[in-house]
């Protein structure tokens, strides 16, 4: 435990010193967890999620398979330097045995409240349900059309008013490499004249970028918190509304076309009832990806929820479906909770179908 507190002082020091001067005292506070002034500010949090998980294929039961896993572990440090004007977040991933820089932006307040520039490795503004944390699902983890759509991390800037902020109208426009996900880096061989390997080194560092432009702007009504699935406070109806669009170029790639990826998302809430969904459509290859769940909170802390998601490929005549039940027990809200939910999944191919069912169960602490 003592060496834990010394390496979570050390990070938020090595954190707090880059970007300001500081007193002596203020840098002892900022080592213990927090160091917060008119200026400088540090915050320190974290989350765990163990999970259990089978898969089994409906036509071979020899195929079954069982693992449990920490599916993810995340240490945060989260506050503004010099101003509050200027913030800085930095994310690392500890789960699946691998250790990973999953964010570290900058964001500048061009006009308090109504411009800002974003600059760093983050997640591209698109997909409410990517862009909505891990820890804050209503299922223990997000629908099939997650592995296909082209969300997730990527490292560039954009401006915006914060599409996370309590403006009812909110936007975001980004240009990025667009050469992958930077939080799963890649092998990079080096090899002799003879072209065998001998060394070589992992890294998210392109040659040269795409590049990507993405873009992200939608309505929210009554206040709704667009990033939470669940309806755990209540109240009255509320909803979002959001229009999406990524466009990756390929300017520098000469063996591939320009991609548009482009659709819709929402979110609604009224009275511990939640739903959300989404649709959207590949231009080029005319994939269709869709996804709507819904869940209703009991007693402020038990929530049953259903889910449909589908990849529909019909020039290819391939289909990928999901159906979803699960059940939530918030212990305290997202801070602490269990979640278990039973799929079905089913890819068609023509005329030949492939099922298959899993279980999962995963509980989330979270400080």
């Amino acid at each position: 435990m003592r060496n834990f507190c010394l390496i979570t002082c050390a990070a938020a020091l090595s954190i707090t010193l880059p970007f300001g001067t500081a007193s002596a005292e203020e840098k002892v506070v900022a080592t213990a967890k927090k160091a917060d002034d008119s200026k400088f500010k540090i915050k320190i949090s974290g989350r765990g999620q163990v999970r259990y998980t089978m898969d089994a294929p409906e036509d071979d039961t020899s195929g079954k398979e069982q693992r449990f896993a920490i599916q993810r572990g995340r240490i945060k440090l989260k506050g503004h330097n010099a101003s509050k004007s200027t913030s800085v977040l930095m994310e690392v991933g500890l789960g699946k045995g691998s250790v990973v820089l999953k964010d570290f932006y900058v964001v500048y307040a061009l006009k308090t409240g109504s411009l800002n520039l974003k600059l760093g490795q983050y997640k591209k503004p698109f997909l409410r349900h990517q862009i909505n944390s891990s820890g804050r699902l209503a299922l223990v983890d997000r629908d099939i059309t997650d592995k296909v759509l082209p969300s997730g991390r990527d490292i560039g800037f954009s401006v915006g008013n914060g599409l996370k902020s309590k403006n009812a109208f909110t936007w975001e426009l980004g240009l990025f490499n667009g050469t992958g996900s930077p939080d799963k880096p890649s092998f990079k061989p080096k090899t002799d004249d003879n072209g065998v390997v001998t060394g070589g080194k992992f890294s998210n560092v392109p040659a040269d970028f795409r590049p990507l432009a993405v873009a992200r702007a939608g309505y929210n009504f009554g206040g709704a918190k667009v990033y939470r699935e669940a309806d755990l406070k209540g109240g009255d109806l509320r909803f979002a509304v959001f229009g999406n669009a990524h466009y990756d170029t390929a300017a520098t790639v000469n063996s591939e076309d320009p991609e548009l990826v482009a659709g819709v998302d929402y979110i609604l809430k009224v009275k511990g009832f939640s739903n959300t969904g989404h649709f959207f459509r590949n231009m080029e290859s005319k994939v269709n990806m869709y996804a709507t769940q819904a869940g209703y909170l009991v007693a402020k802390r038990y929530q049953p929820v259903v889910r449909f998601a589908q990849i529909d490929d019909g020039d290819n005549e391939s289909k990928q479906t999901e159906l979803t039940g699960g059940f939530s027990v918030y212990f305290y809200g997202h801070k602490m909770k269990f979640q278990t939910d039973f799929s079905m999944l089913s890819t068609e191919i023509g005329s030949e179908s492939v099922d298959e069912s899993r279980l999962r169960a995963q509980f989330q602490l979270a400080f």
